[in-house]
């Protein structure tokens, strides 16, 4: 049963709450449309509620009596179309119709042991005051509930985003001043104007935040203070947290941010021993994430559980977001024509005429094989829900030319395969492919000169190194060689007929 905020049976109920001297219970009462019977700590008669994300005062208020109160919730998007049960939800409270506030004051103060205190945690760690102005822009209901707990207990200022495309997040948080944000990664990978009122950004991540994204962040808000929490336990407290370095350089750092440490008086169950690479559990609570201890206590993320961390995505994701103009990169995966998953990139803000074969040979020397995505788009921007999230059902499909214009093709001749070894010798570099060029994978004129001198010992050509410049593919090079040997043949045909006509004469 869906329960909206002006249900007019409420009024009764809620009258005798409020005689009884519990406001935040009677606002439960009045939202749910319940009667309250008894006097014990919870609200009678409301189980476990679910309370639709609303941008509104009112929203806020729900989540601080369920905070105050001790009863059970969880929070629903507004656009969810499941029925209440499937949600494990006695009652659904909708406070759409409430008038909406845009910006909620709060009040500083609040007593230890009401059901708030217990949720700020993040009050010292950012230094959180009553000048705060703290823009809550994430949706993730563990970290929407820290945010709006955090900075009830610090008195300050809540602003709720409105609805809006993923690039004007930048905007709303300069128009609205804000001092710290509550976000998640892509939110972050949205910014794209100067922040200078902006001190500390609070980042709801499960791996997915890098070195990259606090780089970016630090462009548009100087000296920006980075919080990072993974996940959420039962009180919206964050499993792990972990304090970005004031002078973290991205050149030199790993290339995922870490998850940190574990909040005192609740460390994981694994892994447990430095260096063991494991599943990372808190309790009974898998959460299908691959982790590593370090010697000081820190957590580094690896990936899903059953994924290899040497051929961790985010190294193409690092590589690509290292070319100019490149903004954001979303990374997908699509079988390629004998059915294995292949990576597919999807790159924001670079060139339009990007070739995919040249894309394809600056990645060659940087990643394996497996990291090499079979065909990359580049658009203007990434589509975004109007929570500024990816939306990932708005990227375009490649289709088959796209798939087979960039893949990987082995050596398919003798002379192809000869030459692939002379190109990975010299190259240094393991599966090199026929459409591969010998200079875009590093190679230069005197490793050239090299190449065209084990050419001319195995092949028996010589190959001048203007044309090398002209076809520097393996399959170049090898149309080169074969070429070469024909010309070469055809000579000394020639040359054995003329020898035979002048002897008979």
């Amino acid at each position: 049963m869906l329960h909206t905020g002006r249900n007019r049976r409420t009024g009764r109920a809620a009258g005798r709450a409020r005689r009884r001297g519990d406001p935040d219970r009677a606002a439960l009462l009045r939202l749910a449309g319940r009667r309250h019977r008894g006097d014990g700590p919870r609200v009678a008669n409301v189980g476990h509620l679910g309370v639709v994300r609303r941008p509104s005062g009112w929203f806020v208020a729900t989540i601080l009596a369920c905070l105050r109160t001790g009863t059970t919730y969880s929070v629903i998007d507004g656009d969810s179309t499941l029925p209440a049960r499937y949600l494990g939800t006695t009652d659904v409270i909708d406070v759409a119709d409430q008038p909406a506030e845009p910006e909620v004051s709060t009040t500083a103060g609040t007593p230890a042991g009401d059901g708030i205190g217990e949720h700020a945690w993040a009050l010292h760690r950012i230094g959180l005051t009553a000048a705060d102005r703290v823009a809550v822009l994430t949706h993730h209901a563990g970290h929407l509930v820290s945010a709006i707990a955090n900075t009830v207990a610090a008195g300050a200022t809540l602003q709720f985003a409105p609805p809006f495309p993923g690039t004007d997040i930048g905007a709303w948080l300069r128009d609205s001043a804000a001092t710290v944000a509550f976000l998640s990664p892509p939110q972050l990978r949205a910014l794209d104007t100067s922040l200078p009122d902006l001190r500390y950004a609070v980042l709801d991540h499960h791996g997915e935040l890098t070195a990259h994204d606090v780089r970016a962040l630090r462009r548009y808000a100087p000296g920006c203070r980075v919080l990072a929490g993974y996940g959420t336990d039962h009180r919206g407290r964050p499993l792990t947290t972990y304090q970005v370095p004031e002078d973290h350089d991205p050149a030199t750092a790993a290339l995922r941010v870490p998850l940190g440490h574990e909040l005192p008086g609740r460390p994981a169950d694994q892994p447990n021993t430095v260096g063991e690479v494991v599943e990372l559990r808190f309790g009974s609570r898998r959460t299908g994430h691959l982790a590593r201890r370090w010697t000081d206590g820190t957590l580094e993320y690896l990936g899903h559980l059953g994924a290899n961390p040497a051929d961790d995505p985010v190294q193409t994701q690092h590589a690509l977001r290292d070319l100019p103009h490149v903004t954001d990169v979303i990374l997908t995966e699509h079988p390629d024509s004998d059915g294995n998953p292949r990576l597919v990139a999807y790159l924001a803000g670079g060139d339009p005429d990007q070739d995919p074969a040249a894309l394809r040979q600056y990645l060659v020397p940087r990643l394996p094989d497996p990291l090499i995505p079979i065909h990359a788009f580049v658009l203007d921007g990434l589509p975004r829900t109007p929570l500024g999230d990816y939306d990932l059902a708005a990227l375009p499909e490649p289709d088959e030319d796209d798939l087979a214009a960039n893949v990987y093709v082995a050596p398919r001749t003798p002379v192809e395969r000869q030459l692939t070894e002379i190109f990975e010798e010299l190259l240094g570099l393991d599966r090199i492919g026929v459409h591969d060029s010998f200079f875009e994978l590093n190679g230069f004129s005197l490793l050239a000169t090299q190449m065209t001198a084990r050419v001319r010992d195995t092949f028996g050509v010589e190959l001048p190194l203007r044309e090398v410049f002209g076809s520097p593919t393996v399959e170049g090079v090898a149309r080169l060689i074969l070429w070469k040997q024909t010309e070469q043949s055809d000579s000394a045909a020639l040359e054995a007929l003329l020898s035979e006509i002048e002897a008979e004469d």
